[in-house]
C-alpha cells in the first residue's frame, strides 16, 4: 500500500507564531521517508473571491503569501493550487502516482 503525505495550505500568508512549528515537523516527516508520496496544496485568493466579496478577506494573494512555508518543495511531487477550502479539486482527485 501507498502512503501519501498531503500537506495543505502550509503557506507564509497562514503560517503565523502559533503554527511556526509546522513547517519544521513537515521537514522532519519528509526528511526521514515516511510517506511514499509528497502533495502539497496551495490557496490562492483573488478579487473576485467570495473571501474578498463576502468577508473582505484580501490575504493570499501575494505570491510571497501563498508561498510554501520553509517546505522543501524539490521534496514535493506536485503542488496543487485551490481557490476555495477543500483540497479535493479535480486535479487533486485524479492525480496518479505512477
Amino acid at each position: 500500500m501507498n502512503t501519501c503525505l498531503v500537506i495543505v495550505d502550509v503557506q507564509n500568508g497562514f503560517v503565523s507564531r502559533r503554527t511556526g512549528y509546522v513547517p519544521r515537523r513537515i521537514c522532519t516527516l519528509i526528511r526521514e521517508c515516511h510517506f511514499d508520496h509528497v502533495v502539497a496544496t496551495r490557496f490562492v485568493n483573488s478579487m473576485v473571491s467570495p473571501y474578498v466579496k463576502l468577508l473582505g478577506w484580501t490575504g493570499l494573494m501575494e505570491n510571497g503569501e501563498q508561498a510554501l512555508s520553509d517546505i522543501p518543495i524539490e521534496s514535493v511531487e506536485r503542488v496543487f493550487t485551490k481557490r476555495g477550502y477543500t483540497c479535493f479539486t479535480p486535479a487533486f482527485c485524479i492525480f496518479d502516482t505512477k
